[in-house]
Order: structure tokens, then sequence, then C-alpha cells
């Protein structure tokens, strides 16, 4: 998943890169290997939506957090420059390899069962990977409205949650400066009128029958409050750790009472372990965070798709089958392979694409900026 402003918090590399891994290899092995009844089986299953949710707490600590820093001098043109340059410089290519490699699949074996029915494991998705290139799946995947509009486009299923941010990175400002406006007016306190409507936004989802959209909303929305609280040293750094428990109480019972009940408790509690920043924190390691970071995004966008093209390949070997494998030695192996494809593929994509956001935005920049009247121009 996406995130925009770069902070000098390497925690916060290291949680990017380590959450984008955990679900690309969550999603491998749920599409190679037969997942067997228990609840560890069900805990390692669910590693990959865990991170999910820390990448949307990432995601408003980093961009919502920013715009709270700057909502004085907020410029909407530079935000959603920047929004859709660290978003499209990446999301159009993946868009374009996930339609080749199901294209060329169709091509060989229409039938194929990853692609053409429903494949244990749930990691393709509820609807055929075939029946997923309707108008509705494509325009919601090139709009970035997964979600709102219509199911993620083909193999690339990660983008369900891409859908939501996209519309978070642009409700957020609207909510929070519309009721900074109308505290102002009132001359009502301008954080609690944000509070509330903050609320209100996710109270609105409810009643609209999107209650877990709502929880999401506030859970990234947390992330923002959390950023705040840091810059301002609001929260002791010892007190912060307690976040961390009730972050892993929510990984642990999640196989027991549902995702939807356990996000909250990981959602919230990692946002409170953000929300003090203690000199001295570090990373895992400053170089190796900061670089696996700047590839978090292409791998989040693209592992789904390839992962499922080398499974095709083996299928086709008769090295898979439909019943999977079973955890082993072959498992590991192909695992292995599928997850080096698509590393491959995310290291070209950086190289190609990421890396290329900063320029992409200035272009931008540079073509929407305001013309000076001709006068004005000329007495220059």
């Amino acid at each position: 998943m996406a995130v925009e402003e770069r902070e000098e918090r390497g925690l916060l590399d290291a949680a990017r890169w380590v959450s984008a891994i955990a679900v690309a290899v969550g999603h491998t092995w749920g599409l190679f290997v037969r997942q067997a009844p228990g609840y560890l089986p069900d805990l390692l299953a669910g590693a990959g939506h865990y991170a999910v949710v820390i990448f949307f707490v990432l995601s408003g600590y980093l961009v919502g957090g920013g715009m709270l820093a700057r909502r004085d001098g907020f410029d909407l043109r530079r935000y959603a420059i920047a929004r859709f340059s660290r978003i499209y410089i990446v999301l159009i290519p993946a868009l374009l390899l996930a339609a080749a490699l199901d294209v060329t699949v169709h091509g060989f074996d229409a039938a194929n069962p990853i692609y053409a029915s429903h494949w244990p494991g749930g990691v393709m998705g509820e609807v055929p990977v075939f029946d997923r290139y309707g108008a509705h799946e494509i325009a919601a995947s090139v709009l970035s409205l997964e979600g709102f509009v219509g199911a993620p486009m083909g193999s690339a299923g990660p983008l369900w949650s891409l859908g939501f941010e996209w519309v978070f990175y642009f409700a957020f400002p609207a909510v929070i400066l519309g009721a900074g406006a109308v505290a102002r007016r009132l001359k009502a306190p301008e954080t609690l009128a944000a509070a509330g409507a903050v609320l209100a936004a996710a109270a609105l989802l409810a009643l609209d029958h999107k209650l877990y959209l709502g929880l999401l909303w506030l859970i990234w929305c947390g992330g923002a409050l959390a950023s705040r609280l840091a810059a301002g040293g609001l929260v002791p750094a010892g007190l912060r750790w307690l976040g961390l428990p009730v972050c892993a109480a929510g990984v642990l019972i999640s196989p027991l009472i549902g995702y939807r009940l356990a996000d909250p408790l990981i959602g919230f509690g990692f946002a409170f372990f953000l929300s003090a920043w203690p000199k001295g924190e570090t990373g895992l390691n400053a170089a190796a965070d900061l670089k696996l970071a700047q590839h978090s995004y292409s791998l989040y966008v693209i592992h789904l798709p390839v992962v499922a093209f080398v499974a095709f390949l083996f299928y086709r070997a008769h090295l898979l089958t439909a019943a999977q494998l079973a955890p082993g030695p072959l498992a590991l192996l192909e695992v292995t392979v599928a997850l080096g494809a698509a590393a491959a593929a995310t290291i070209a994509f950086e190289r190609l694409f990421e890396r290329r956001t900063d320029a992409l935005r200035t272009l931008l920049q540079r073509v929407t900026a305001p013309r000076k009247p001709a006068a004005q121009a000329s007495r220059a």
C-alpha cells in the first residue's frame, strides 16, 4: 500500500517493508498450500490481513498527519498531485501487467481453475479472476475506487484496500477543514469539531451498511492523530509500549472472534505505539529499512498477479493440483520460486516507476501551476 510523506523515523520504514512482505508471503502461501483446520493455521493465514491494518495506520500517520501539520496553509492542488503521483506512477503499469498475465493464461488455458473457478484458500477472491473484467471492475481499478464502483480487476485483488485509501486521502482534508471552518464561524473549539466530524463520517458509513469501511476510516484517522501526538510530545515514551500488547492481543484473538472485531485492537494499538517518538528510536537497520520500504508499494500492487501466474505454470507442469499442496518441501520450494518472481518484478517496478514519483510530481506541479496574467507577467 502506498504512503507518501518521507519522515525520518526508522520504525516507519521497517513497519512498511515488513508489512508488505507479510502480505505477499501470506497470499502466496494461501495460494499454494492447503490450510489445515485449527487455531495456528488460521492465525498464520491471517498474517497478510493484519499487515493491511498496519498499512492503514501508517498511511494515516504519514498522509493524514502530514495534512494536519500543514492545514493552515493547505494547498489542495499540491496535495492532489502528490497523491496522484504516488499512486498512479505504479498503479497503471501494475494493472497492465496484471491484465497481460491474465490474458496470457486465458489464451493457454481458459478453464484453468486458479483463474476460472473459486480456488481454495480464498486468496484469488470469491469471484473467478476471468469474471472480473467487466466495465465496473476495470473502472474501479483505474479510478482507484475498488469497493465503491466494483471489485478489483482480474488478479489484482489486493487493490481493494487501495480504493479505500484513495477515498480517505481526500475525505480527510474535506472533513477536517470543513469542521474547522464551521467551528471558527460558531466560535467553537476546532479540535472538538474535527473529532466530531470524523466520528460523524464513520457513523454515516455505518448507516449506509458500510460498517467495516467506517472502522477502517477510524483506524486511518487514528494513525493521523498518532502523528500529531508524536510531534507534540504529548504521550510519554514509556507509555506508548502499552499499544503493542493491545495490537498483539488483536492478532492472537483474531482467529477466535474474526478480523472485523480484532482489527480495532490491532489498528488502534499500533497507532498508540506510534503516538510517541522517543529519542534514539530506530527500525531494524536504517539503510536496509529505507531501501526495502522504497519497494513496498510496488510489491503490494504486483505480487498477486505474478505469484498467480507462477502457480499457473506449476499447474500446467502438473506440480500443483486443485487440491493445492500439503505443507512440506515441495510446497516450500514452489512458494519460494513464486516469491522470487514477485521480488524480481518488484525490483523492476521500483526502478522503472516508483523511484520516478518525485519527477512526475515535479512535472505535474509545473504543468498545473497557476499562470500569471499577461500584464503582470510583462511587468515581472
